[in-house]
């Protein structure tokens, strides 16, 4: 150590002083990058199953909040407009969706529900609702099958003798 003009004393650092801070820098090496890659991708490996049966159980989920809320309207519009309303298959059958047509203007559609992807859906030719908001004939079932790769989820929609429609699990 010396000191300056001033009395105070100044330290020099000797040369492998800098060296020695150079070997010490933070951060990680690409060893420990490609670790952290293997452990990341073989946790995601171990969820994906789970989560493709998730995304079959949404699927099969939301068709049937569907499909009970055309029941419900159906049987709204019945009962509102004092008239039969019909709930049918789009083109091709149920899994192509389904259309309430006005009982009143030919060629308007009360509501107009596009095709379930990845589903099967089984269910009468139409559902009938009266203007006591009943059904026309037997009490209609409803069975939606949604795929996800491997895994199907299953849903089915009910209608109980007064004309309401419920949810439960097949």
């Amino acid at each position: 150590m010396h000191s300056d003009t001033y009395g105070t004393f100044i330290r020099r650092s000797s040369p492998s002083h800098g060296t020695r801070l150079a070997r010490r820098a933070h951060g990680f090496t690409l060893v420990d990058l490609v670790i952290a890659i293997a452990i990341g991708a073989i946790l995601l490996s171990l969820a994906a199953p789970s989560f493709s049966s998730f995304i079959a159980s949404q699927r099969a989920s939301t068709a049937a909040v569907d499909l009970y809320a055309a029941l419900a309207a159906a049987r709204s519009e019945a009962t509102k407009r004092n008239t039969n309303v019909t709930l049918a298959p789009g083109s091709g059958g149920w899994k192509n969706g389904w259309v309430i047509a006005d009982p009143l203007l030919s060629g308007v559609n009360v509501l107009d529900h596009g095709p379930v992807v990845g589903a099967v859906v089984t269910g009468p030719d139409t559902v009938v609702y009266q203007r006591s908001g009943r059904i026309r004939g037997n009490a209609p079932s409803f069975t939606l099958a949604v795929t996800s790769g491997a895994d199907v989820a299953k849903r089915c929609v009910l209608v109980d003798v007064s004309g309401r429609p419920y949810i439960k699990s097949c």
